[in-house]
């Protein structure tokens, strides 16, 4: 569980190399793509479906927490619509 601090939501999508993606990261998020990217080493095809990245601070580990529980603790029951991966 952590707090959302930024998104990337528009990304370019005519990168031809990662480095190109790498550049536009940082400069979005101020950080090295190298240093926080889960499969950073991985291909740009790798990373040619994602639509999306986000930054999360206070990262922290949390057990038998769902979703659902979170949001019926706030007093809300809509459903929801989130994937990440």
């Amino acid at each position: 569980m952590g707090n959302l601090e930024k998104m990337w939501l528009d990304i370019p999508k005519e990168f031809s190399e990662k480095e190109e993606l790498a550049v536009a990261f940082q400069e979005h998020f101020g950080k090295p793509w190298s240093e926080v990217m889960i499969g950073a080493e991985k291909s740009l095809s790798y990373h040619a479906a994602n639509n999306a990245y986000f930054a999360v601070s206070n990262l922290k580990p949390v057990e038998n927490v769902t979703l659902s529980d979170l949001l019926e603790s706030k007093g809300n029951k809509k459903p929801v619509n989130i994937i990440a991966s």
